[in-house]
C-alpha cells in the first residue's frame, strides 16, 4: 500500500482460485464503480461486460487468465502477450460513459509456480482522448494524401474505366437505398463497389463497402441507423474520390449517368476492358471457390496494367550513363541488381528520374578521369552500383560509386557563401549532417554550369520525387573510397500483393487444384491430362492457397493455349509443390487468352518473392512453389493438459489427436511436462458466447476429430509464424 501511495495506480490480486482477495487499493471501487470486488473474478469485473469488443487474441488472453494461476513460470511467460493491456471500461449504468484503463500484470512465483497475480490499473481516459483528436486530424490528412496517390498511381486508361463504372454503382446504390430495395440487391451492387475499388487500390473506398456488406449480414433492419450511417460513409469516400478525379482529369470526369456510359468507348474493345467487363460480371455472379479463383485472375490480369518490373529501367539508364561518361572523358561500368522488385508505373517514374540524377552525378562527381584513377591505386574504369529491393510497403534503392568520396570541405564553403549555414552552425553539425546539405534546393559544389553539373537542381528532383512517396535519402562517403546514396520509396495499397499464409490438408490442395482445373478446361476448351503423383494423400499445406492455385493456374493456362499439355503434380525437395508443364502436340497457330496472358507478370513476381522455381525449356514449364507439409516440414507438436482436466478424458481426446496427426503425417507426443507444452488439451468454455481457443490453441476435450483437425492446424500455422517471425527478427538484427 505504501509503496503504490504515490502514483496514480488502483490494484489487486488474484489467488489461485482466480478470486480477487480482500485486501485491494482504497480508490479501486471508485474507478470501477462497484463495490464488494472480495472474491468476485476479474473477468467478472473486469472483461465480460466489453468481450465482445475485444480482439480475438484479447479474448483469448482473457480465457488464459483462468488457468494461468498454479501453471508453471515458462507457461506464464507464453501467455502474458495475450493479455489485454488496455480496454475502455463501461462505467455501470452509464454505457455510453466510460474510462480508458491500462492494464499492468505482475505474477507472484514460488517454486516455479504462478501463486498469485498482481493486477495494476492506471486511468488514461484524458491522454487517450488527446490522442485521439490529434489522430483524427492526421487521419484525415493522411487520407487525403493517400487518394490523391490512389488515383496517380493507376494507369489512366484502366483509371477511366473503373471511375466511370463506380459511378454507375452508387447511382444504382441511392436508387436501391431510396426504393428500400432487398437486401440480397444492395449487397450485390455492394459487393461490385468492392471489387472494383480493390482492382483500383481505392483501399478506403474498399473499407467502406466491406462495412456495409458487414451491417447487411449483421442485422434484419436495412434502415437502421448504423446500416444508413454505413451507406452514407460509402458515398462520401466516393465524392471524395470523384472530386480529386475531377480535379485532376476535369476532360474525363464528365460521367455522372448510365447514359453517359452508353455511348461508344473505345476503351471496351482492349483487352483491358474486356477483362474488367468479365471481372465486373464475376462479382455478383454466385458465390463458390472456383469463383473465388476466377476473380483472382482476372484482378491479377487488371492489376498488372499497372505494375512493371524495375527492371525495365536497366537499358535506358545505361544509354544515358554511357553517354555521360564520354561527354566527360570517363570510363564507367554500371551494375544493376533490381531484385525482381515490381512497382507501380509512377512508382517507376519517380525511380527512374531519381536514378538518372544520381547516375550522372556519380559519374561526373564521384567517378574520376582514368588518369586519376590510375594514380590512385584502382582500375581506369568506375563502378557504379545500383541496388533495388523491396521488403513490405518499402522500397529502397542504393546508388554508389568507387570514386574520390565527397568533399565535406568544399561543401561547407558552398553552404556558408550560399548563405544556408553559418560557420556557428557547421561546427555543430555531424559528418552526416553535412553531407546532407547536398540536397538543399540550388546546393552545389560545382565550379562552372556543365551540361550534367552546377545548376544545384539534379538532388533537388530526387528528393522532390521521395517526398511524393514519404520517401527518405541517406548519404554516406568515404575520402578516396566512393559515396552511397541509400533511397526508400514508401508503397501504398499492396495488400494483394503480399502472402497470407494457411494451414490446410495435402488432400484438400489436390482436390480443389483439379476441380478448379477441370473448370478451366471445360470453359476454354483445353485438351490437358492432369496426373497427381502419390504423396497428396497426407500431409499439412502452409501456404497462401488462392494464390498457389491461381498461379499454377494461369501458367497452365498460357501453356495450354500452345497445344495439348501433360501436367504433373509432385512433391519434391521435402518443402515444395511442384507443377510440370509439357506441350505434347503443338498447334500450328496459338490463340493467346488475356485472362492467362496477363496475369503472368505478377504471377511471377509473386512466384519469385516466395522463394519458388520458375523455370521455362523448350516448351517444357517447371514451376515449384514452398509449402510446408509432412512430418518433415510440420513442427513437432508436443502436447500436455491442464490440471483441470480429467485425465481419462484427457486420454480419449489424446487418442482422437494421434488419429487425425497419422492422417496429416503430423509428429504428436504427450508430455506430462507442462512447461514445455506448446498445445494444451482444456475443458470447454461457452458463457453464452463461441467456444475460446487458448493462445496455442488448445483441444476442447470430447472435440469431434473434424474440430480437433481444425484446432491442429491452426496450432501448426501459429507455430510456424512464430518461427517465421523470430527468424525475421534474427535476419533484422
Amino acid at each position: 500500500m505504501k509503496y503504490f501511495q504515490p502514483f496514480p495506480w488502483e490494484f489487486f490480486t488474484i489467488n489461485l482460485e482466480g478470486k480477487i482477495e480482500d485486501y485491494y487499493s482504497s480508490h479501486l471501487e471508485l474507478l470501477l464503480a462497484q463495490k464488494d470486488l472480495t472474491g468476485q473474478t476479474i473477468s467478472n469485473v473486469l472483461f465480460e461486460p466489453i468481450m465482445d469488443n475485444l480482439t480475438d487474441e484479447e479474448q483469448e488472453g482473457v480465457v488464459s487468465l483462468d488457468f494461468i494461476l498454479g501453471q508453471g513460470a515458462a507457461t506464464y511467460d507464453m501467455l502474458e502477450p495475450f493479455f489485454p493491456k488496455q480496454i475502455f471500461y463501461p462505467l455501470p449504468h452509464q454505457e455510453e460513459k466510460g474510462r480508458w484503463l491500462k492494464i499492468k500484470y505482475q505474477p507472484v512465483i514460488y517454486d516455479d509456480t504462478v501463486k498469485r497475480l498482481l493486477v495494476i490499473l492506471e486511468d488514461r481516459t484524458e491522454i487517450v482522448k488527446t490522442k485521439e483528436i490529434q489522430k483524427k486530424a492526421r487521419l484525415l490528412e493522411d487520407q487525403s494524401i493517400q487518394r490523391l496517390f490512389q488515383l496517380k498511381q493507376v494507369d489512366t486508361s484502366g483509371l477511366h474505366l473503373y471511375l466511370r463504372e463506380l459511378g454507375n454503382l452508387i447511382q444504382r446504390l441511392e436508387e436501391e437505398q431510396n426504393t428500400q430495395a432487398g437486401k440480397n440487391k444492395l449487397f450485390a451492387t455492394t459487393h461490385g463497389i468492392k471489387g472494383i475499388a480493390r482492382v483500383a487500390g481505392f483501399t478506403f473506398l474498399q473499407t467502406a463497402a466491406a462495412n456495409l456488406e458487414s451491417s447487411f449480414q449483421n442485422t434484419t433492419d436495412i434502415i437502421s441507423d448504423n446500416v444508413n450511417k454505413r451507406f452514407q460513409e460509402l458515398f462520401n469516400e466516393y465524392f471524395a474520390i470523384f472530386s480529386l478525379y475531377k480535379a485532376i482529369y476535369p476532360e474525363k470526369a464528365g460521367f455522372t449517368s448510365s447514359k453517359e456510359n452508353e455511348k461508344p468507348d473505345k476503351e471496351k474493345d482492349n483487352p483491358l476492358g474486356d477483362m474488367f467487363s468479365r471481372y465486373n460480371s464475376l462479382l455478383n455472379a454466385p458465390s463458390s471457390l472456383n469463383k473465388t479463383f476466377q476473380i483472382d485472375q482476372l484482378f491479377w490480369g487488371l492489376l498488372s496494367y499497372h505494375y512493371t518490373f524495375a527492371g525495365t529501367l536497366e537499358e535506358g539508364l545505361q544509354n544515358q550513363a554511357a553517354k555521360t561518361a564520354k561527354s566527360l572523358g570517363k570510363k564507367v561500368i554500371i551494375h544493376f541488381d533490381w531484385g525482381n522488385v515490381l512497382v507501380k508505373t509512377s512508382v517507376l517514374s519517380a525511380l527512374n528520374e531519381c536514378l538518372i540524377h544520381l547516375i550522372n552525378n556519380a559519374i561526373d562527381h564521384g567517378v574520376e578521369s582514368p588518369e586519376d584513377r590510375i594514380k590512385a591505386g584502382k582500375e581506369p574504369s568506375g563502378n557504379v552500383r545500383i541496388i533495388v529491393s523491396e521488403k513490405g510497403s518499402v522500397l529502397t534503392c542504393d546508388v554508389s560509386d568507387d570514386g574520390e568520396g565527397l568533399d565535406d570541405f568544399k561543401i561547407r564553403e558552398s553552404a556558408t557563401q550560399k548563405g544556408i549555414k553559418t560557420n556557428l552552425e557547421l561546427t555543430e553539425m555531424s559528418n552526416s549532417e553535412i553531407l546532407q546539405l547536398i540536397l538543399h534546393p540550388g546546393f552545389s559544389t560545382a565550379e562552372s554550369v556543365t551540361d550534367t553539373s552546377g545548376r544545384g537542381i539534379g538532388m533537388e528532383a530526387v528528393t522532390g520525387n521521395l517526398e511524393k512517396f514519404r520517401g527518405a535519402i541517406h548519404i554516406e562517403s568515404h575520402k578516396g573510397i566512393g559515396t552511397n546514396f541509400h533511397l526508400s520509396f514508401q508503397l501504398i495499397g499492396r495488400d494483394d500483393l503480399q502472402f497470407a499464409k494457411r494451414c490446410y490438408p495435402l488432400s484438400y490442395f489436390k482436390k480443389v487444384t483439379r476441380d478448379y482445373l477441370e473448370t478451366i478446361i471445360k470453359d476454354h476448351q483445353f485438351d490437358i491430362e492432369i496426373d497427381f503423383e502419390k504423396g497428396f494423400e497426407k500431409g499439412v499445406y502452409y501456404g497462401d492457397l488462392v494464390k498457389a492455385i491461381v498461379c499454377f493456374s494461369t501458367y497452365i493456362g498460357n501453356y495450354a493455349s500452345k497445344g495439348k499439355l501433360l501436367v504433373q503434380f509432385s512433391l519434391a525437395k521435402d518443402y515444395y509443390i511442384r507443377c510440370s508443364c509439357k506441350v505434347a502436340e503443338p498447334k500450328q497457330s496459338r490463340v493467346i487468352i488475356p485472362q492467362f496472358n496477363s496475369s503472368l507478370q505478377l504471377c511471377n513476381y509473386l512466384i519469385l518473392k516466395d522463394n519458388g522455381v520458375l523455370i521455362e525449356k523448350d516448351s517444357i514449364l517447371d514451376l515449384q512453389i514452398p509449402c510446408y507439409f509432412h512430418a518433415k516440414g510440420a513442427p513437432h507438436l508436443i502436447i500436455g493438459f491442464t490440471q483441470k482436466v480429467d485425465p481419462k478424458l484427457a486420454k480419449t481426446t489424446f487418442n482422437k489427436i494421434k488419429e487425425v496427426a497419422s492422417e496429416l503425417d503430423v509428429n504428436v507426443e504427450l508430455s506430462g511436462d507442462k512447461d514445455k507444452v506448446n498445445m494444451l488439451i482444456y475443458p470447454s468454455i461457452s458463457k453464452n458466447r463461441k467456444k475460446l481457443l487458448l493462445p496455442y490453441p488448445g483441444f476442447t476435450v470430447n472435440s469431434s476429430k473434424k474440430m480437433i483437425q481444425h484446432d491442429m492446424l491452426g496450432g501448426i500455422e501459429r507455430l510456424v509464424t512464430l518461427k517465421k517471425r523470430k527468424n525475421d527478427f534474427r535476419e533484422n538484427n
